[in-house]
């Protein structure tokens, strides 16, 4: 609050002047004051929306990051279900191709023990049979040469038998 001297025609001119001059001064600089408050409200509310407009776009990139790690982990998840049902499909042909496998070797060694089998047999008896002939040849030899023996001892029986029959024939016609 100003107070003003008193003058012949009211207040002193020149005090109201400096008075008025000093007010608009003051007013010139709350204006000023008021312009750049204003503007830094104005750049403030700017950047507390652009502070909103980044938040609201953080979320929503969390969101959709967020989504699509579920829908990453889904996906994963059936990729890694189809994987180790594959591998079960392929486990299980593995595991029938090696029972089939072991089947055909069973019935080969089934096959081969039968005809190593009926081999045996049939060399017994081919060996059986050389023997039976070996045997028959050896007696055969026995045989001819016991008879032979038996011509030889008959021979010499029957070379006895004669030449005590001619010794008998002799003595009797006198030639002795």
């Amino acid at each position: 609050e100003m107070n003003f001297a008193k003058s012949f025609k009211g207040f002193d001119i020149e005090e109201v002047k400096n008075f008025l001059e000093m007010v608009a001064g003051e007013y010139e600089k709350i204006v000023y004051q008021n312009n750049e408050l204003k503007e830094d409200i104005h750049r403030l509310e700017k950047e507390l929306q652009d502070y909103r407009d980044k938040n609201d776009n953080l979320n929503k990139i969390l969101i959709t990051a967020q989504s699509f790690a579920e829908n990453e982990k889904k996906r994963v998840e059936k990729e890694l279900e189809l994987k180790y049902k594959e591998a079960e499909l392929n486990i299980k042909k593995m595991i029938d191709e090696t029972v089939r496998q072991k089947v055909e070797l069973e019935m080969e060694i089934k096959e081969l023990l039968t005809k190593k089998n009926s081999f045996m047999r049939k060399m017994k008896n081919f060996f059986e049979e050389q023997l039976k002939q070996l045997e028959d040849m050896d007696k055969e030899i026995e045989f001819k040469t016991l008879e032979n023996r038996i011509d030889e001892d008959n021979a010499e029986k029957l070379l006895e038998e004669d030449s005590i029959v001619v010794k008998k024939n002799d003595i009797f016609e006198g030639k002795e």
